[in-house]
């Protein structure tokens, strides 16, 4: 499968602060890359800001709007996601898609059709669970790495 072009940015400027957070998908290395500009530079609550808040509109589309700052005109996250067709046993792809236009958030699911609200999409159910478990589990090992205690080595 070929790589679309995917990268959401945005520019968090909350509380004076000027980050900015990126994430990506990569087709071929199967990898979902979350990026941030502070010195962590990884698994930051700047990163979490923006997770939670694309989670908590997915589920819930009134949650309030907040002024997302695109960076650098990148505005689209393509996370596809397989399943097994049922009339022909084949693995099809079905494009998921987050979108920002207009400074708000869209989800796009091309097998379920349409741009936010979604109802009931399965495939977005999915993605958006598989994102936050993901990055919660290498935000873990990142944090389990960065406490252990090197004073009991024999170095």
């Amino acid at each position: 499968m070929e790589q679309k072009p995917n990268k959401l940015s945005f520019l968090y400027d909350l509380n004076h602060e000027h980050q900015i957070i990126s994430l990506f998908f990569n087709i071929h290395q199967k990898e979902m890359h979350f990026e941030c500009t502070c010195e962590q530079e990884r698994f930051c609550y700047h990163i979490d800001y923006i997770l939670e808040y694309l989670y908590n509109k997915y589920h819930n589309n009134y949650v309030d709007d907040i002024k997302l700052k695109i960076y650098n005109q990148e505005l689209n996250l393509w996370l596809p996601v397989s399943e097994i067709n049922e009339t022909t046993q084949e693995r099809e792809v079905i494009d998921t898609e987050i979108q920002v236009f207009n400074g708000k958030v869209h989800f796009y699911c091309g097998q379920c059709g349409g741009i936010n609200p979604i109802e009931k999409c399965r495939h977005f159910d999915y993605i958006i669970q598989e994102l936050m478990e993901h990055y919660q589990g290498l935000k873990d090992i990142n944090e389990e790495i960065n406490n252990m205690d090197l004073d009991s080595m024999d170095i």
